[in-house]
């Protein structure tokens, strides 16, 4: 009776102690111990969006804390689309590159009342990212392609860092090199092709297309490259800047020259943030001394192709 009473009391001091915390440290806390007792996988319903995700450090943990997973930054866009006018009739689909779990895809169906094509190629993102726009109802605006995207088609093997669990990358000299396999979890094979290549697989209609946005752990001049005929129908290009990556894949020296080649002005993602459809536009010719005056840290920012035109 005696150790029932304590066991009591310990738990409901336990329970007091967590009512008292920051809604966002509980959260955490209640996240690492389900990490630590080896729960593989959580559903939870936040502002609305039903998720499902894997009991992991990273996008997950985000999601459980926030309710979203750049949560600002993807309002702010939706928010600058809606003001170009972006969505329209006839023009009403928004491919998502790198689509991991729908952390982009289903706040964007959700706010826009678009169409989605993601594209994402590792087997358990993709497990989750169907279930969670299944569960929100929103199956029948979406198709999916499991494929990585790069200049040369074929079978490649995503890495798996040990200190980002949903953040593959694909396996290329300049990876190995600089990191060594030690620091990899491990890997998954996957099939890659070019971006036109898949949208044509799937039946996309080019003309449908109004925005792509990408996170491609470093691989953005593929998606720059193979995504062509998309920013000569003047498609804006949203996209991870991440000086850390771009080493990895061994281009942070040549992105810059890439991007010249296919669009002619870019937005800064703080920007987007801070002043939504009043964003200040600058040159893509400014765009290599912003890329390396930047810490090596995640920022996003918005290219624009010649023949994108832009309300005042």
């Amino acid at each position: 009776m005696a150790a029932n009473i304590s066991a009591y009391f310990q738990w409901d001091l336990a329970y007091r102690f967590l009512r008292r915390m920051p809604a966002l440290n509980r959260r955490e806390l209640i996240w690492r111990i389900l990490e630590t007792e080896n729960v593989d996988s959580a559903s939870f319903r936040i502002d609305g969006n039903i998720w499902n995700t894997p009991v992991t450090y990273g996008v997950p943990l985000v999601l459980f804390r926030s309710g979203g997973y750049q949560g600002e930054e993807v309002s702010a866009v939706i928010d600058w689309i809606r003001h170009q006018g972006l969505i329209q009739a006839g023009r009403d689909t928004i491919i998502d590159v790198g689509a991991n779990i729908g952390t982009t895809s289903l706040p964007m169906l959700r706010g826009l009342g678009c169409r989605v094509f993601a594209v994402e190629p590792e087997p358990r993102n993709l497990y989750y990212l169907r279930k969670n726009l299944e569960d929100n109802g929103f199956s029948n605006q979406v198709s999916i392609a499991p494929r990585a995207i790069l200049r040369e088609p074929g079978t490649i093997r995503l890495l798996q860092p040990t200190d980002d669990p949903g953040g593959f990358c694909v396996n290329r000299p300049p990876v190995r090199e600089e990191l060594g396999q030690s620091i990899f979890n491990g890997g998954v094979d996957v099939q890659a092709d070019r971006l036109d290549n898949v949208a044509r697989e799937h039946g996309v209609d080019f003309a449908r297309v109004a925005f792509i946005w990408s996170d491609t752990q470093g691989c953005e001049e593929d998606v720059m490259d193979t995504g062509a005929e998309f920013w000569s129908r003047g498609v804006p290009f949203y996209t991870e800047i991440e000086p850390l990556s771009l080493r990895r894949q061994g281009v942070l020296t040549t992105i810059a020259g890439v991007a010249a080649r296919h669009f002619d002005r870019y937005i800064e993602a703080k920007d987007i943030v801070s002043k939504r459809g009043a964003a200040p536009v600058r040159p893509i010719s400014e765009f290599a001394a912003y890329l390396k005056g930047l810490p090596e840290i995640t920022t996003d920012v918005l290219f624009l192709p010649p023949s994108c035109k832009l309300k005042n």
